[in-house]
This record gives C-alpha cells, sequence and structure tokens, in this order.
C-alpha cells in the first residue's frame, strides 16, 4: 500500500472532510471539522487504500454517532487500524 486517505460523510452521504494521504494507523481531523458536527447526529467515515499503480481499494462505510454532549464523536479518532487495510 502506498497511502491511505478517509473521508467523513453525513446522515445524507454528503462528503464532510477528506484527509490528505495518510502513512500512519490514526488520523485526527482538526477541531473545525468537530465544531461543525450536529450532536445526536449519524456521520459515517470510509478509508480508501491507494496502492501501486493508483489501484485503491474501499472500505465499507461505518457509522459513527455525535456525542449528546458535545460536538465530538464517540470515535473522535479515525483509526484506520479498525478497517481491513491495516
Amino acid at each position: 500500500m502506498k497511502f491511505y486517505f478517509v473521508e467523513l460523510f453525513d446522515s445524507t452521504l454528503d462528503l464532510l472532510w477528506r484527509s490528505n494521504a495518510v502513512l500512519q494507523r490514526e488520523v485526527i481531523p482538526s477541531q473545525d471539522l468537530f465544531q461543525k458536527l450536529i450532536p445526536k447526529e449519524t456521520y459515517f467515515w470510509m478509508v480508501t487504500s491507494v496502492f501501486e499503480g493508483e489501484n485503491k481499494v474501499k472500505s465499507r462505510l461505518i457509522k459513527l454517532w455525535s456525542s449528546r454532549n458535545s460536538k465530538s464523536l464517540y470515535m473522535y479518532n479515525l483509526r484506520a487500524s479498525n478497517s481491513r487495510f491495516s
């Protein structure tokens, strides 16, 4: 694998955020993104792995929920290690 990137979508699957190319196993989005999230809403994230020759493999969409008490996600650090691409 060359690198991967993480995408975060809202409940209608509109893209909210996409990481830069990532080499490490953890992605921490900026606080700006989390400030835009609505408490009690559902969000989804997906990992796309990019291999030599620019071949891409996408994970399934993974559901996330925003916290009841704050505009953070229960899964604050989006961990690629939870996907089958780690």
